[in-house]
């Protein structure tokens, strides 16, 4: 679940950048529009920008370590009788 929540807030993030750059390419019907309009998206882009990261980076450590566990559950352990010698293919005898 909190994966999820993660995952939401970094598509948020992504959808406000992009509703901003829309609003200052569209919504700016003159120069002092515009300037206003850049200003809020510079602003609010970076800040968005740093959640969206940190959201996602954040949701992929947890990803990565969860199916990590995951597996480690089911993968019974395997213990070698070979010799350290053979198993790196050296078969050559002992001189």
């Amino acid at each position: 679940m909190p994966s999820l929540i993660l995952h939401t807030i970094a598509w948020l993030a992504l959808s406000v950048t992009l509703v901003l750059a829309i609003i200052v390419m569209f919504a700016s019907a003159d120069m002092a529009d515009y300037k206003q309009n850049v200003g809020v998206f510079y602003t609010w882009s970076f800040v968005c920008t740093i959640i969206y990261f940190a959201a996602s980076y954040w949701a992929l450590k947890r990803t990565k370590k969860l199916n990590q566990a995951h597996t480690h559950e089911f993968v019974p352990p395997t213990e070698s009788t070979e010799p350290v010698a053979a198993s790196r293919g050296d078969h050559s005898p002992g001189v």
